[in-house]
């Protein structure tokens, strides 16, 4: 009876041992997760509407897609005049681009940009263009409620 007990148990042993020897013990990986978008700020001087207002501290920021052959602008407390109460938050977002020897250039017509979470077709860009190199940040964009341009550099974190 004994014997009975005892062959079934080794039996089970064996089982249980034998997938523990196996060859699929390779390192494992977890699977990629892409990357989270970094914005890159430049700050720099903010003309607007041919001078009627400048901002000489500006802050623009820069995020490419993760495809790279696009990039979001964020163009941060801008006035469209001196006298204008308020300063607004702009996003001017899938611009195309393409970079090519360390300058990257980008363009795009008929735009519109959001405003916090809501479209601003008031505020359409008509056209914007500009280019990254060096860490130098330089843009012009038409707007149907005016015109912009900027010059900055990355700002150090």
């Amino acid at each position: 009876m004994k014997k009975f007990f005892l062959f079934p148990l080794m039996v089970l042993a064996t089982l249980i041992a034998l997938p523990a020897c196996s060859d699929d013990d390779k390192e494992k990986f977890p699977p990629e997760t892409p990357e989270t978008p970094v914005a890159t700020t430049y700050t720099g001087r903010l003309t607007v509407n041919g001078g009627a207002y400048i901002k000489e501290d500006a802050d623009c920021e820069i995020t490419f897609a993760e495809s790279g052959d696009k990039l979001t602008l964020n163009i941060n407390s801008v006035k469209f005049a001196e006298a204008m109460p308020v300063t607004i938050n702009l996003s001017v977002p899938e611009i195309p681009c393409a970079t090519e020897d360390g300058k990257t250039i980008f363009s795009g017509n008929d735009i519109v940009p959001m405003m916090g979470v809501a479209p601003a077709e008031a505020y359409t860009f008509s056209a914007i263009t500009g280019s990254i190199e060096n860490s130098v940040l330089e843009f012009s964009a038409t707007l149907t409620k005016g015109s912009f341009s900027f010059t900055g550099v990355e700002k150090q974190q």
